[in-house]
């Protein structure tokens, strides 16, 4: 018992060691020669690299690494692993929470969307199309990529809450138990308070600037 609980807690640490590695800064500044976190926005992800650099490829490479960051560890942990969803809940938030606050940059970092997306592609694929859908019709109301990921990630949550059976038959272990309802959710709104925390800023700015006007 106590060595799967060490065990455990070593998948918990290698977790947020992974979600650590700062794809977007390592890149930026090997290729161009730029701190990433001082340059535009200051964060370090796949929007803020490609409007640094200009650069399109740049943008799309450094997501599907962070992307991948995420997905293949959980693939890992139930395939090899063999963790339980509900085991599997703890390392995969510290994989999205070390992206967001790197080890390796005094804890700044990007704002989690495409780690989360890389976790939750393994996890539940059906959460990704809502979380989607969710920021197009955002997007498409207020035209800001702040506002609409804020409200994405507030509202992605909602069909689980409305219609838990029909989501839960696309969960890893396609499991339709009020338990599992429950773990899917506890899953996402750890998620989302991640991704909102990074959004705290933007939407100060935001506010900011509204009151200027």
């Amino acid at each position: 018992m106590q060595e799967v609980i060490i065990n455990y807690i070593l998948i918990c640490i290698l977790c947020y060691i992974t979600g650590s590695i700062p794809t977007a800064y390592i890149l930026v500044k090997r290729r161009y020669n730029k701190d990433i976190r001082l340059e535009g926005t200051g964060n370090v992800g796949a929007m803020n690299s490609f409007e640094v650099t200009g650069s399109g490829k740049a943008g799309i490479f450094i997501f599907l690494i962070d992307f991948l960051k995420g997905l293949i560890p959980v693939l890992i942990l139930t395939g090899v692993n063999k963790l339980s969803f509900a085991l599997l809940i703890l390392p995969s938030v510290l994989l999205i929470a070390g992206h967001n606050y790197s080890i390796f940059l005094k804890f700044k970092g990007g704002r989690g969307l495409s780690t989360a997306m890389g976790v939750m592609f393994t996890v539940n694929i059906l959460m990704i199309l809502f979380w989607l859908i969710f920021y197009f019709i955002a997007h498409k109301i207020k035209s800001n990529v702040h506002l609409a990921s804020i409200a994405a990630s507030i509202l992605y949550v909602l069909p689980l809450v409305f219609f838990p059976g029909f989501v839960n038959r696309f969960t890893l272990n396609n499991s339709v138990t009020n338990d599992q309802n429950f773990l899917l959710f506890t899953f996402c709104a750890s998620i989302s308070i991640l991704i909102l925390l990074k959004h705290i800023d933007p939407l100060q700015d935001l506010l900011n600037n509204k009151n200027e006007k």
